[in-house]
């Protein structure tokens, strides 16, 4: 078995038979690969039409278990996969057609541990379409690929070889927990080829938790934030020193652990926090392995506006007075 294609699901029934569909136009032989339908608990209709689609396809394994999240979800798709290689894919989600089986015949004649490649976020849901040139845009080892490149977080980018994993899993319980992964598995990354192919279409949906105006959602994604800042500390601390390029990996790496903190920052003004609440997370960020405070690395992304919330964030005084602003005219919502 070549290639394990991990799909979680979790009440997609509006979304998730266009993106098995997508998977199945990917010019794959049937054995060469297998789908692990991963069913959260899902409470809508989507383990029914996962039950129909594993009728549909014979290389379709469904698993079900009560609402664990997609960190843990995702670890039992790695657990229960049987392929050389392992791909995830957000059920929502779709992939430009034709692609997936240029990259598995790149990745299996070389011996590659990961082969990436690039997304687009769209409103529309997938279509066939016609296969693509392969448009080269790097190779290397993982250490210095995420040295050279602001590297995309996110799993579903890459398809990555099962022992390159090996006992890295996804931290369960936690939001935003791809990039701590992505990160540590690039460490362990021999040999890969990326390509600039807009392969993945990412669905935009209004009610991802990314997006929600939910306040308990909104306040599980700001604390999950400001955990997985924390977190990076172990990631940099795995960050082998005899590597050529450490240096500039090292600052990668702190520039995206900055980088979690600063929209952790901007979610807790959204939710208009105490005073209390203020000082527990800024002495939570204070006892960090690696001082992520003041903000430095990160850099906003150049825009104007962020710089000066930068500037705030690193001065208590100033968040506390936006803060008691926003309360009063809402500006950051």
């Amino acid at each position: 078995m070549d290639l394990s294609i991990i799909v979680p699901v979790y009440n997609v029934e509006r979304y998730l038979e266009n993106c098995i569909e997508s998977i199945f136009d990917q010019d794959l032989d049937v054995a060469q690969f297998e789908v692990l339908l991963m069913n959260d608990g899902s409470t809508d209709s989507s383990y029914s039409i996962c039950q129909r689609l594993a009728k549909k396809h014979p290389n379709i394994r469904l698993f079900s278990h009560d609402n664990v999240g997609l960190s843990a979800t995702r670890n039992r798709g790695i657990d229960q996969a049987q392929g050389k290689y392992i791909y995830f894919i957000d059920s929502d989600d779709f992939l430009k057609s034709h692609f997936l089986n240029q990259f598995l015949t790149i990745a299996l004649q070389e011996d590659l541990c990961f082969i990436g490649f690039s997304h687009k976020q769209t409103p529309n849901r997938y279509s066939p379409s016609e296969m693509g040139t392969l448009l080269f845009e790097q190779e290397g080892d993982g250490i210095n690929y995420m040295a050279e490149t602001n590297f995309y977080n996110a799993v579903w980018w890459y398809i990555l070889k099962k022992e390159t994993i090996g006992e890295t899993r996804f931290i369960e319980g936690r939001l935003c927990e791809d990039g701590v992964f992505t990160a540590e598995v690039l460490q362990a990354v021999k040999r890969l080829k990326t390509y600039k192919n807009k392969v993945y279409g990412y669905f935009s949906n209004e009610d991802s938790i990314v997006r929600t105006k939910n306040i308990p959602r909104l306040k599980k994604m700001m604390d999950d934030m400001f955990y997985i800042a924390l977190a990076f500390n172990n990631v940099v601390d795995k960050l082998p020193k005899q590597h050529s390029n450490y240096n500039k990996a090292f600052r990668r790496l702190r520039h995206r652990q900055e980088s979690y903190l600063f929209f952790a920052f901007l979610r807790l003004l959204r939710l208009q926090p105490t005073r209390q609440e203020v000082d527990y997370y800024y002495r939570l960020i204070e006892e960090s392995k690696y001082p992520i405070y003041p903000i430095k690395a990160f850099d906003g992304y150049n825009a104007r506006q962020n710089k000066l919330l930068i500037r705030i964030i690193n001065y208590k005084p100033l968040f506390l007075a936006l803060n008691t602003f926003n309360k009063i005219l809402p500006i950051i919502k």
